[in-house]
């Protein structure tokens, strides 16, 4: 017997700020652990940031992380 799966709430978390203001570094301490960091200066461009986010989806990587029951 299974135990039931809880239902899957994604997650998303936007900061918005001037440049230098901790952003990174905010997100980092508080949500590291938990979520992933997509940064547009990072993937460059729309697109490559639209793969990522359908990659997140479907890993259901958003809080809290998967566990070993999402691998059961």
């Amino acid at each position: 017997m299974t135990a039931a799966r809880e239902p899957y709430t994604p997650e998303v978390v936007v900061l918005v700020g001037i440049q230098g203001s901790g952003k990174t570094t905010f997100a980092q301490a508080h949500y590291g652990a938990t979520h992933v960091r997509i940064s547009r200066d990072l993937v460059k461009t729309p697109n490559r940031e639209r793969v990522l986010q359908f990659a997140c989806r479907r890993a259901r990587r958003s809080s809290p992380p998967p566990g070993p029951r999402d691998f059961a």
